[in-house]
């Protein structure tokens, strides 16, 4: 069984690169993975966590930029575009069902610059 450090370890971002030197130990069956693939030389690695990740976790989310049109973006370039968009796609989509999920617009600040702290 995981302990309270372990379950709250899964929650933090990992660079792919990091991915087979530790953090695969991780991955379960029931743990969800967002995978977020680049169009760069990095994309065998991508590719590679893809492959372990698919035998292990049922709940593997694939976010891969080959998959969307990047309209005025040269093919030469997309590979440094890529990875910055894919991302604030998820974050901002991900941050709409928060919203919806909790009933909390994220417009309201509890804390965040309301005193001085």
């Amino acid at each position: 069984m995981a302990t309270s450090r372990e379950k709250h370890s899964r929650k933090a971002p990992r660079k792919k690169a990091e991915f087979f030197h530790g953090p695969l130990e991780l991955l379960e069956k029931d743990v969800p993975l967002f995978l977020v693939k680049g169009e760069g030389k990095c994309r065998a690695l991508d590719d590679r966590v893809e492959r372990f990740a698919v035998k292990i976790t049922d709940n593997l989310v694939v976010f891969d930029p080959r998959e969307y049109a990047l309209a005025g973006i040269d093919d030469a370039f997309r590979w440094l575009l890529a990875p910055c968009i894919i991302p604030t796609l998820l974050v901002d989509r991900l941050a709409a069902h928060f919203e919806h999920y909790t009933g909390h617009s994220l417009d309201i600040r509890r804390s965040y610059r309301q005193f001085e702290y």
